[in-house]
């Protein structure tokens, strides 16, 4: 038995006997199972220790070492194993790593990991990895919950000086798409989280999540002047998206989003007459607080908004119809009606 496959093998020596074990003239590819087996158990600092110490030492002994690295890293222990795994003199140890990416089916731990891979890509300044990182992502981000898909937004801002970010920008579009009117509060902060992060093309998501959201009658209430103040979003999607939020949300959710617009925006006819016809939906009894605050908002023109003025008028009607508690709002609303 070569005196290196004694060293590796005598317990009591623990790291310094392979450090000596790895520098005779014998360690070859003898000592490659019994110093894999060993290393697999070793702990964060002492598998660290030896790699980065003896790299060159354990491929020539066929050590597998950084196969090991990208093993521990996909398992969560630490991105410190990315050094051992990916280095500026082997960059086809991406290869690896994306293998061991690839078998990670839990998508927590998916997301997890990409922030240090991310910086590792970056800092070996690869765009080919950028790439393809871009690439795996996109392949995976459509079918995540949207909480966990905004997570990945600070990842793809740290790739985008080295490839384009399309493949993924494109899925989160498509995610947005398909999400229910109950999703929207959701749907609106994975857009956000890509905006806040300086991601190129998320005012593609904006457009986008202000367009479904007008097309299905809602908005979040909570980022509804956040969402008017951006230039890149259609209002008038937006403000369809109130006109429906108006019809189904309480109101302390419908007063608070509205306090928050400015003047022009509140005075806007369409929000008084969405508030009033909510009125007149409501029981008598509960009328009066949508009326006093359609109040803020003006009438539509009789000779501009013909149709809306009709409309508005006879949600009026509605209102004030078996409820006399709320004859002296529905005067002045008359008065701004003309």
């Amino acid at each position: 038995m070569h005196w290196a496959v004694r060293l590796v093998s005598w317990a009591p020596g623990g790291l310094r006997a392979i450090e000596l074990a790895l520098e005779l003239p014998t360690s070859d590819s003898a000592i490659a199972a019994p110093l894999t087996k060993l290393i697999n158990g070793f702990s964060d600092d002492d598998f660290l220790s030896l790699a980065g110490s003896h790299a060159e030492d354990l491929e020539y002994a066929e050590v597998e070492v950084a196969d090991m690295a990208a093993a521990r890293w996909s398992a969560g222990m630490g991105h410190d194993y990315l050094d051992v795994a990916v280095t500026s003199d082997d960059p086809a140890g991406f290869d690896r790593v994306f293998a061991a990416l690839d078998a990670v089916s839990d998508v927590d731990t998916y997301v997890a990991l990409l922030g240090g891979f991310g910086e590792r890509i970056v800092v070996l300044e690869s765009a080919s990895a950028a790439a393809k990182l871009v690439a795996n992502i996109a392949g995976r981000i459509g079918a995540m919950p949207l909480a966990t898909a905004a997570r990945v937004a600070p990842v793809a801002s740290g790739l985008q000086d080295l490839t384009g970010l399309e493949p993924i920008i494109t899925e989160i579009e498509s995610a947005i798409s398909r999400t229910s009117r109950l999703e929207i509060a959701a749907a609106t902060a994975l857009a956000k989280a890509f905006v806040d992060a300086g991601v190129n093309g998320a005012s593609t998501l904006l457009r986008a999540l202000a367009a479904h959201g007008g097309a299905n009658a809602v908005v979040d209430l909570d980022s509804l002047a956040w969402l008017l103040d951006r230039r890149e979003v259609p209002s008038e999607d937006v403000f369809m998206g109130l006109r429906g939020a108006i019809k189904d949300e309480p109101f302390g959710r419908i007063s608070a989003a509205l306090s928050g617009l400015n003047a022009n925006r509140r005075r806007r006819w369409d929000v008084g007459k969405a508030l009033v016809e909510r009125a007149a939906d409501e029981a008598p009894g509960a009328r009066e607080s949508w009326l006093d605050a359609a109040l803020a908002s003006r009438a539509p023109s009789k000779k501009n908004e013909r149709r809306a003025y009709d409309e508005y008028e006879a949600a009026l009607n509605a209102a004030v119809d078996g409820d006399s508690s709320v004859d002296d709002i529905v005067r002045a609303l008359r008065q701004q009606l003309g």
